[in-house]
């Protein structure tokens, strides 16, 4: 994976983030934050295993 791969991934992850963020702050249910904030968790752990993924050869 090259480095521009990985910025840019980056880049989505805060983007999705960023943009849960937005509609968690101005629809502050409690349920609906943790969903986002599972929803995140999930995304980062995947983005985390697709690194790994690549970076040592597994896939």
């Amino acid at each position: 994976m090259r480095i521009i791969d990985s910025v840019l991934a980056i880049l989505g992850l805060a983007g999705f983030a960023g943009f849960l963020a937005i509609i968690a702050v101005y629809v502050p249910e409690p349920v609906l934050i943790v969903i986002f904030v599972a929803c995140v968790a999930m995304a980062a752990f995947d983005f985390a295993q697709e690194i790994m993924r690549k970076r040592y050869g597994r896939g």
